[in-house]
């Protein structure tokens, strides 16, 4: 039942804040112009996290993939960073 909760409390977030904290951060906006065009209360704290949590997953999806062919000419892929 902690699972479900959990996905819930993440999914009310990112719908309260998250995607407005990561548009606004995306049009260059600094910690401090988030804070003051959020709708709704939100500390330093949480924009920072989410900034942080934004950056890292833009990182981790900057892999590429390689075509590959064995022997039998299969093709096949692999993730190389």
């Amino acid at each position: 039942m902690s699972y479900f909760n959990e996905a819930l409390a993440n999914l009310a977030t990112s719908v309260a804040y998250k995607d407005a904290i990561r548009r606004m951060y995306d049009e260059g906006l600094s910690v401090e112009e988030i804070i003051k065009n959020c709708m709704y209360p939100v500390s330093e704290d949480i924009v920072n996290n989410v900034i942080n949590e934004y950056k890292n997953s833009k990182l981790n999806h900057k892999s590429k993939f390689i075509e590959e062919y064995d022997e039998y000419g299969r093709k096949s892929f692999r993730k190389v960073n």
